[in-house]
């Protein structure tokens, strides 16, 4: 049995993460401490891929932590 984990990103972190390039966010509003948990957040992710795009309604991304509404990015690890 394969078991994967699932995680659920907003349209800006699942670029983010795909392209691995952070240099187009600006983090000057966030505090070191919430820079590391993004950081920390995408570690623990691991490797993925982008399994699907659910465009149902609201959700919270697991990198940064917002409630969003659109485009929920689904990432599966890779076992």
């Amino acid at each position: 049995m394969i078991v994967t984990e699932k995680f659920t990103l907003c349209e800006e972190c699942a670029c983010e993460v795909v392209n691995a390039d952070f240099t187009g966010r600006d983090f000057s509003d966030l505090s070191e401490d919430d820079r590391a948990s993004r950081d920390a957040s995408i570690e623990v992710m691991g490797i993925v891929v982008l399994a699907e795009i659910h465009s149902s309604g609201y959700f919270t991304c697991f990198v940064c932590d917002e409630v969003s509404a659109g485009a929920a990015n689904i990432f599966e690890t890779i076992t």
